[in-house]
This record gives structure tokens, C-alpha cells and sequence, in this order.
């Protein structure tokens, strides 16, 4: 073998080394992992698809794709070695989830989740990995239940008045509930009540003998006016 000038300074052939370890390690991970910018909104039932994607676009079939949540494993969905890994799902996603590959050869891959529930709402990390090199990002899903029209209907007379109560079932988040009159106004709700689970909202708005309600008395009879219960939810 032959042998190297003497005048190569000592360690040269390290830092070669390490300069070369330095621009392989460059041009493998020249990858990120990016999803949607804003939160992905779901009504409850209904599927949910959470994408993300590769920059620059390149093909991610050889590489190992995992969803997760709080926890790195068990995961929502492993993907390696060109298919779906169940060993290590988590039970409450087991038959509810399937990668959608569709565009996996450019890099993008979609996370699909059928029969949207409750507790699916929240954070899910999308994360790839190649060799020791593994990027990752964050997909926000709002769930939205939209509940039953509102119920209203009068309790009384009482000793104050007669009161007007509103109630909704089947709502996520909690709901808002909101009175008004018809011209628009805002009317405050003398007491609200909210059951676990979904929510389920009561209020009583108003007595017709208050001050704030617009209702008119006419001799000893109260005349109850037109109100509106509004009930909303919102994502955040």
C-alpha cells in the first residue's frame, strides 16, 4: 500500500472524514414536514382527512410514516415498509383510520379518520423518518357537534313573573346561549344549567314583570313579547 506525503498535517484525514460525514448528513435531511395552516374542522360522525406533506416534494414510499398524539407509541397509524403496521395502534382508532396514498410519490399523504368521535378532538403529529433522519408536524382537528334546535317554552306564573326556559342537547364544545329580543338587543339569562358529556344547555332569560323584559303589562295580564334563543358552539 502506499504510503501518504509526510507533509499531510496530523488529523487530516479526520476532519476529511468528518466533512464528508458533515455533507451526506446535509443531503439527507434536507427534508420538512409541513401541514395546514389553519385547525381542520370536523362535524362529530362525520370523517376527518389530515394532510401533510413533504418539501421539497419527493417520494416518501420508502420511508416510515407515524401519526401520533401525546405519545409516540402506541400510535394512530404506523406506516413502514410499504404498508399499514397494526401492532402498535392504539384501540380506539383500531378500523377507524387509513392512510390515503394516493400522492405518497410526491411526498403527500393523508391521514383519514371515519366516525369522528368527541375524544378525537385536538393534536396529531404527523412524523417521517428515513434512515436516522425524522422530521415532523403538527395537524390541529376541531371537532364541532352540532346540537338540536332549541326548545323553548313558559313556566309560571309565578310570584315574579312568567319565565321563559331554552334548552339544547347534543353540542361540543360547550355552547353558548344567547337571548334576544327581535329588534336584536341582548337580554341576560337570570340562571343556566350544563349537563356532562355532550353538552346539553338550559337558560331562563327573563321574567315578564322585570324591568329588562319585552313584554307589556296590560291591566293585571302580563303580555309576553318576542324573544329568540340562540345557541352556537365554537371551535376555540
Amino acid at each position: 500500500m502506499a504510503d501518504f506525503p509526510s507533509f499531510f498535517p496530523t488529523g487530516f484525514f479526520s476532519i476529511l472524514a468528518l466533512l464528508q460525514m458533515s455533507t451526506w448528513c446535509s443531503a439527507v435531511s434536507k427534508f420538512s414536514v409541513k401541514g395546514p395552516a389553519q385547525p381542520i374542522l370536523v362535524l362529530l360522525g362525520a370523517d376527518a382527512s389530515l394532510p401533510c406533506q413533504l418539501f421539497p416534494e419527493q417520494s416518501a414510499a420508502h420511508m416510515q410514516i407515524r401519526w401520533y398524539r401525546a405519545q409516540f407509541s402506541p400510535a394512530v397509524l404506523v406506516y413502514q415498509n410499504g404498508q399499514e403496521q397494526g401492532g402498535e395502534q392504539m384501540l380506539e382508532y383500531r378500523g377507524r383510520t387509513e392512510l390515503v396514498q394516493d400522492s405518497i410519490g410526491r411526498g403527500t399523504v393523508t391521514l383519514l379518520i371515519q366516525q369522528i368521535r368527541a375524544s378525537d378532538d385536538g393534536q396529531y403529529r404527523c412524523h417521517f423518518k428515513e434512515g436516522y433522519i425524522s422530521q415532523e408536524a403538527i395537524v390541529e382537528l376541531h371537532v364541532i357537534g352540532l346540537g338540536a334546535a332549541p326548545h323553548v317554552h313558559m313556566m309560571g306564573p309565578e310570584d315574579d313573573g312568567i319565565r321563559v326556559l331554552c334548552s339544547s342537547g347534543g353540542w361540543f364544545p360547550k355552547p353558548r346561549v344567547q337571548w334576544s329580543d327581535m329588534a336584536g338587543a341582548k337580554l341576560p339569562s337570570l340562571s343556566e344549567s350544563q349537563t356532562p358529556s355532550l353538552a346539553r344547555r338550559k337558560c331562563q332569560p327573563f321574567s315578564s314583570q322585570s324591568p329588562s323584559s319585552p313584554g307589556r303589562r296590560h291591566g293585571k295580564k302580563p303580555w309576553l313579547g318576542h324573544s329568540l334563543c340562540w345557541c352556537f358552539s365554537s371551535s376555540g
